[in-house]
């Protein structure tokens, strides 16, 4: 069976329909409007390619209306990559995913805020405004050691079943703490005041 010839064109995209199972657009060049085109990529990603991006469309078995269109943004893209490194950007704000040669994955929204994944095996995650962590039930964290550097607020019972040291502990009810004890000494309050009763109202 002879194929014919299939018409390569570059193209700019005028506009794209990502509401069906496949992907269509118009696309504008070579003194023509290509409408619909299916638009194509890679297996995996998933765009919807703003208004001037580049297409490369590609008339099936030379049938015009039977089309297809790769679409890029060439000049948004995320440049300065070094050989074998892959990144998944969104040109519009910046955010991506960059996953480098050295092993580590770095996840990097439009605010600044990231996820790195280094190839040692650390996690760090740095917000540029209150960074929360949510769960519907339970948070758990294990770890030989957990340091915590600042104020901690805690909303809710605090339950350690091991030691846990601090320069200053505030909280407005301590129901037990195991071991607790004081220097000998007279209690005071903040005035500093001796403290007398169960109750420790100054006197």
């Amino acid at each position: 069976m002879e194929l014919k010839r299939t018409a390569i064109k570059g193209m700019s995209v005028v506009s794209v329909d990502d509401t069906q199972n496949t992907r269509t657009g118009v696309v504008t060049g070579a003194g023509k409007t290509l409408q619909p085109t299916q638009i194509v990529s890679p297996y995996g990603l998933c765009s919807n390619p703003p208004p001037n991006s580049l297409g490369i469309s590609l008339n099936l078995l030379g049938n015009a209306s039977d089309n297809v269109t790769i679409v890029d943004h060439p000049n948004l893209r995320k440049k300065n990559l070094l050989s074998g490194e892959v990144a998944v950007v969104n040109y519009l704000t910046g955010s991506n995913i960059y996953i480098k040669t050295d092993g580590s994955i770095d996840i990097t929204s439009a605010s600044g805020a990231t996820i790195l994944m280094a190839a040692d095996g650390s996690i760090t995650i740095t917000g540029t405004t209150t960074t929360n962590i949510n769960a519907t039930t339970t948070a758990n964290i294990t770890a030989p050691a957990i340091n915590l550097n600042g104020v901690v607020n805690v909303n809710g019972a605090l339950t350690a079943t091991g030691a846990i040291g601090a320069t200053d502990l505030t909280t407005s009810t301590i129901a037990s703490v195991n071991a607790h004890v004081h220097s000998a000494g007279t209690l005071q309050d903040s005035t500093p005041a001796p403290c007398t009763g169960s109750t420790g109202t100054g006197v």
